[in-house]
């Protein structure tokens, strides 16, 4: 598996400017974290950017925002999971070509091997520098459309992409909508354009044609295309192009044939099915003269739960993709029999496992080792959560021992003993969250169960996923303006002390003693308690950081800090008062949630990652890249030794992810090699892009000569980390020619060909 780190660099140059473009890491991280198992697996289907499916051969192929599912659809009464597969970045549009499918994540393509549907693998992911929408493979060309362009790639056997053109696209005031190709010719809408691209070259992608939507709405679904005809849809509008000339469409029909508006389009043979996205409704479209489309059927809505798109459509079974279940918080894909188009029938739904992973914590009891999860399950028809217990002694085969539901939103779940859990949750109650306290039977835990639940506050968020922590046996909890403090007896909860919160904006709390508590004050920093007396709680200081305090994690005398729009800061605690360390660091989104083990800091990011610091001088944190999880949000972090290995547990809303810990401190000196540099695009004008892959810390310098061999400028000469980095090279001022990129380190040397082209 690839590793991609992420180094902050900004210098300048009388030639040009460099800085740092975010490229991110998967799978193994090399030496420091290795993703072991997945489980409580949920998805996101979404709408823009769009999750895809298709259907080829009695099999269906789905993306939602967590993976990439395969199913049998031989009989569709009963479709049965043949696999799925986690794809990191969150996985949307994707297409199939040969034993590959193409599948998008925010930054890149993966390359999934479906040779065997079995074992799905990705084999490589091509990190791209900016957020693809859409993707077309042709032949040995690929073919990605961003909100301001499409980008033409050519593939290597080795998955290798090597930009051959770039054409801009003035974006629409919202986003992209529709990518298609037919024959040599690419079609891409936006909300308000229709645009037409030649690709016979893809080295020198030539627009043919523009033109504007006409009589309203905008476009937000895909394109279709059947025979000659082109069928693009905005909300207000059902437009027919003839494309027996592909590269000028002709307008043939525009109307609204529908009694709802418009948001995505599937054809087959004669049929045409158009949707509305939340209010359940579509209709079938007799399309055999396509110059006077006419309806055959309108669903008047009632099988769906929530936003609804349109799938794909093959052997008259519909594919409908709904971001919503019945009750929970999971998503549903329809199959609906349109055999007879008068009367559709619905024959089944594949249903993701619900629940959204909040909080986990740990347990071992009876030579067991227990994972407790706290899952949101909200929906439109209710607050709901889940508790679920999971053995975990063998973290590479998780297995669920029970779940229990409560009637409010979780939040998070912390130990007391063997067989006491706490939890807390919230209650909705405009424009609030009331705060509930729950304590859970877990004596026997294949059935737990509530014994006492108090309403102990408020806050504006149920997302404040470490808000209680446990110690020697009492509960500590924040809400929104207090510390409460709670004991625990004969299955009763009992409040034994509380003070008020500086600034009343409590998001965490930690402890790992008797004598004080630690606690993430949101807007109003990071404040320390005195708890020595549990009756009498008071503040001993505080201090400000840049953005919310989120959540805090101590170890030996250091206080570590996810600030929530802000970063990671780190304070010393060992006097018993806060005091700062150094400066606050940079993360690459914003932080939720913090563990450290071994002077490695592991911060949970609301994007989905988890960027790595070495804390060894806590004063002067170093990044170490991130981990991309198949999430779209890290919750919570914990930490546990099982067999004298050290696993993470990570709750990143889509699953509960287990990895097991690889670093060491200190990295041993080793020869210094550069593997992969790449210079993208290539020829370029504005800018340019520098890729390197160091398999160790090292000292890197980078520098750019002219033709006639003059040193145009020096890039970079400095020590990162080991990994994958990507700089961004302004050469909007460089005089056009040929120019060698020399990226050095050690014994290594690596040069690489750069053509600018300036006007």
């Amino acid at each position: 598996m690839k590793r991609v780190l992420i180094f902050s660099f900004l210098s300048l140059f009388v030639f040009f400017s460099v800085s740092r473009t975010e490229a991110q890491s998967w799978g193994n991280n090399n030496d420091y974290i290795v993703p072991i198992s997945h489980s409580l697996a949920n998805g996101i289907m979404s709408q823009y950017p769009p999750t895809t499916s298709i259907v080829e051969n009695n099999i269906l192929y789905y993306t939602d925002l967590y993976g990439f599912h395969i199913y049998n659809v031989s009989n569709p009464q009963s479709p049965v999971e043949i696999s799925s597969l986690p794809i990191p970045g969150r996985a949307r549009h994707f297409t199939i070509k040969g034993n590959y499918a193409y599948i998008l994540n925010e930054l890149g393509v993966a390359f999934v091997n479906i040779e065997n549907i079995y074992l799905p693998e990705i084999e490589d992911i091509a990190w791209i520098g900016f957020n693809p929408v859409r993707v077309i493979v042709d032949e040995e060309y690929l073919f990605l459309a961003a909100d301001n362009g499409v980008y033409a790639y050519s593939v290597s056997d080795t998955h290798q992409l090597s930009l051959l053109s770039y054409t801009y696209v003035a974006p629409a005031a919202t986003t992209f909508a529709g990518f298609i190709k037919h024959d040599k010719y690419i079609y891409y809408a936006n909300q308000v354009r229709l645009h037409v691209f030649d690709f016979e070259d893809p080295q020198n992608v030539i627009e043919t044609s523009v033109s504007n939507f006409t009589g309203g709405g905008s476009c937000w679904g895909g394109l279709a295309i059947k025979d000659d005809y082109l069928y693009v849809v905005t909300t207000l509008k059902l437009h027919i192009f003839n494309i027996s000339n592909p590269s000028i469409p002709q307008i043939v029909y525009t109307g609204l044939p529908t009694s709802h508006t418009i948001y995505s389009i599937v054809v087959e043979n004669n049929n045409l099915v158009l949707n509305h996205s939340n209010n359940g409704k579509f209709t079938i479209l007799d399309i055999s003269n396509p110059t006077n489309p006419n309806v055959v059927y309108a669903y008047p809505g009632g099988w769906f739960h929530h936003l609804i798109y349109l799938g794909a459509l093959k052997d008259n079974i519909l594919y409908v993709l709904d971001n919503e279940q019945e009750v929970y918080n999971g998503f549903s894909l329809h199959l609906i029999d349109i055999n007879n188009v008068s009367s559709p029938t619905q024959i089944t739904e594949i249903k993701s496992t619900p629940g959204r992973t909040r909080s986990v914590a740990l347990l071992n009891k009876n030579n067991k080792s227990l994972a407790l999860v706290a899952q949101d399950n909200e929906s439109r028809s209710g607050q709901s959560g889940l508790l679920r217990i999971l053995n975990v002694s063998h973290p590479d085969e998780p297995y669920i021992e029970s779940t229990m539901e409560i009637g409010t939103n979780m939040i998070s779940v912390a130990v007391v003993n063997e067989n006491w859990a706490v939890i807390t949750s919230g209650s909705y109650s405009f424009p609030i969250y009331d705060i509930i306290l729950s304590l859970v039977n877990i004596e026997d835990v294949s059935n737990p169960f509530v014994t006492d639940a108090l309403t102990i506050g408020n806050h504006q968020t149920v997302y404040t996923n470490n808000n209680i922590c446990v110690n020697n046996g009492v509960i500590y909890v924040v809400t929104k303006n207090d510390l409460l403090l709670f004991k625990a007896n004969d299955g009763t909860l009992t409040n034994i002390g509380s003070t008020t919160l500086y600034g009343k904006h409590g998001c965490g709390i930690y402890t790992n003693n008797s004598d004080y508590v630690y606690v993430a004050g949101g807007q109003y920093g990071f404040q320390m308690y005195n708890v020595t007396n549990p009756a009498a709680p008071f503040l001993i200081n505080f201090n400000f950081v840049s953005g919310a305090c989120w959540d805090v994690y101590v170890e030996d005398g250091v206080a570590y800090v996810a600030a929530y729009d802000g970063g990671f800061a780190t304070f010393d605690v060992s006097q018993n008062m806060v005091q700062p360390l150094g400066l606050l660091t940079n993360t690459l989104g914003n932080a939720k949630a913090v563990k450290v083990y071994n002077k490695i800091a592991y911060v949970g990011l609301e994007n989905g990652s988890i960027q790595l610091f070495d804390v060894e001088d806590p004063s002067q944190p170093m990044s170490l890249g991130l981990y991309l999880t198949p999430g779209t949000m890290v919750n919570d972090i914990t930490l546990d030794s099982i067999g004298g290995i050290n696993y993470l547990y990570v709750a990143n809303e889509l699953d509960l992810l287990i990895m097991e810990i690889k670093n060491q401190v200190g990295i041993p000196e080793e020869p210094a090699l550069i593997h992969n540099v790449n210079v993208f695009p290539n020829p370029t004008t504005d800018k340019a892009t520098i890729e390197i892959n160091l398999p160790t810390p090292q000292n890197v310098e980078i520098n750019l000569y002219n033709i006639i061999g003059n040193k145009v400028g020096c890039i970079l000469n400095n020590k990162i980390a080991s990994g994958r980095f990507q700089f961004e090279v302004d050469t909007k001022e460089l005089p056009s020619g040929i120019y060698i990129v020399e990226v050095l380190s050690g014994v290594s040397r690596c040069v690489e060909k750069l053509i600018i082209k300036n006007k």
